[in-house]
């Protein structure tokens, strides 16, 4: 990793699944942690979705390697300046422990 390339603030949501008075399971997000990465941006595609346009842009994160990082639960999101972002896949580099790589989706 090239340490001035992790310029960007990423926080990390996993859901946390609760029960209220009446036993049902409320599941809400608790934050995992805030965390330094570098950040690409790939426009997507766009398709029709009713009356609206849908609008595709594809993230490529890159992260130090954290142990609680590798393994975060698919129905996780990382909050990106603002934006929500759902994470489609995360890889650890090479299996070297030093980098982990996330693939994340913005619908607007």
């Amino acid at each position: 990793m090239q340490g001035g390339r992790l310029r960007n603030k990423a926080a990390i949501y996993t859901p946390d699944g609760t029960s209220n008075d009446f036993g049902e399971i409320e599941t809400s997000h608790s934050l995992l942690g805030t965390y330094y990465c570098s950040v690409t941006s790939i426009p997507e595609t766009e398709y029709k979705d009713g009356l609206g346009l849908v609008s595709t842009v594809r993230y490529d994160l890159r992260f130090r390697y954290y142990s609680a990082l590798e393994n975060i639960s698919r129905a996780s999101y990382v909050l990106l300046d603002g934006k929500k972002l759902e994470i489609k896949a995360i890889s650890n580099v090479k299996q070297l422990n030093k980098q982990l790589h996330f693939i994340c989706e913005e619908r607007s």
